[in-house]
C-alpha cells in the first residue's frame, strides 16, 4: 500500500531531522559554542530547531550559573588566603619583636632594674602575637584546601556535564547511522509500489476484485491506459456489401 510506504518514509525523514538537530545541539554543548541552524526546510524542522533551540538556552544558562558561582567562590577563597597570608607575616614579625622585648625584660628583672609586672606583660603580649600568627597560618592552610575541593567540585561538574552531553550525542549518532539505510530501503519500497505511466493517459478499466493485498499472478493486466496523444484507432466492423473498390 503506497499510503503506508509514504507514511513510512515521512516518519523516517522527520526522525532524521530530529536527531540532526539534536547531534548540532550536543555538539554546540560540548564545545560550549553558539548553536545556530541552517535556514529550516519545512515547518517541522522548524519546529525541531526551536526545541533543540530552547534546550540549549535551558542547559547553558544552567552550565553558566553554576560556572559563576563556583568562580565567585574561587575568588573569595583566593582573597581570603591573601588577607591570612598577609596577617601570618604581621604577626609573625610582631612575635619575633615581641620576642626581643621579652628577652630584655628578663635581663632587667635579673638585673633588678625591670619589674615582673613589664616582664609579664611582654610574655602576654609576645604569646597573642604567636597566638594570632598560628591562627593566620591555619586558616590559610582551611582556606587552601578548601579552594581545592571547590575546584575539584568544579573541574567534577565541567566533566560530569559534559560527559553527559556526550553519551546523549553518541546516542543520537548511533541512531542516525541506523535510521539512515532504513530511510533508503524505505525509498526503494516505495519506487516499487508506485506505478507511473510513460505518458499522460486516461484509466480504461482496472482488474476486478482488486483490493490492497491482493496476489497478481504473472500476465494478468491490472490497468488499461489509453495515451491522450496518442492518434485515434478505431475497430470497424464492415459487412461485405458495403466493401467496394
Amino acid at each position: 500500500d503506497p499510503t503506508f510506504v509514504t507514511a513510512q518514509v515521512n516518519q523516517l525523514r522527520a526522525q532524521i531531522d530530529g536527531l540532526r538537530a539534536q547531534i548540532a545541539r550536543d555538539q554546540a554543548l560540548i564545545d560550549l559554542t553558539p548553536l545556530s541552524y541552517p535556514t529550516p526546510m519545512n515547518d517541522q524542522s522548524a519546529r525541531f530547531q526551536r526545541e533543540n533551540l530552547e534546550y540549549y538556552r535551558q542547559q547553558m544558562a544552567q552550565y553558566n550559573a553554576t560556572m559563576n558561582s563556583y568562580d565567585k567562590k574561587v575568588a573569595t577563597l583566593r582573597t581570603t588566603i591573601d588577607k591570612y597570608k598577609i596577617d601570618e607575616s604581621r604577626y609573625a614579625k610582631e612575635a619575633e619583636a615581641n620576642t626581643a622585648i621579652e628577652k630584655m625584660r628578663i635581663t632587667l628583672e635579673q638585673h633588678g632594674t625591670g619589674s615582673m609586672l613589664n616582664l609579664l606583660t611582654a610574655t602576654q603580649a609576645k604569646i597573642e602575637t604567636q597566638r594570632q600568627a598560628d591562627f593566620s597560618h591555619n586558616s590559610r592552610i582551611e582556606a587552601e584546601h578548601t579552594l581545592a575541593s571547590t575546584q575539584a567540585d568544579q573541574k567534577a561538574f565541567l566533566e560530569q556535564f559534559k560527559g553527559t552531553v556526550s553519551q546523549d550525542l553518541l546516542t543520537a549518532r548511533n541512531t542516525l547511522e541506523t535510521t539512515l539505510p532504513q530511510l533508503d530501503a524505505a525509498l526503494k519500497h516505495q519506487e516499487l509500489v508506485r506505478w507511473t505511466a510513460p505518458e499522460d493517459s486516461t484509466v480504461l478499466s482496472i482488474a476486478p476484485n482488486m483490493s490492497v493485498g491482493s496476489v497478481v499472478q504473472q500476465g494478468t493486466t491490472v490497468i488499461s491506459l489509453m495515451p491522450l496523444r496518442n492518434p485515434l484507432d478505431a475497430l470497424v466492423q464492415v459487412t461485405t456489401d458495403q466493401i467496394a473498390f
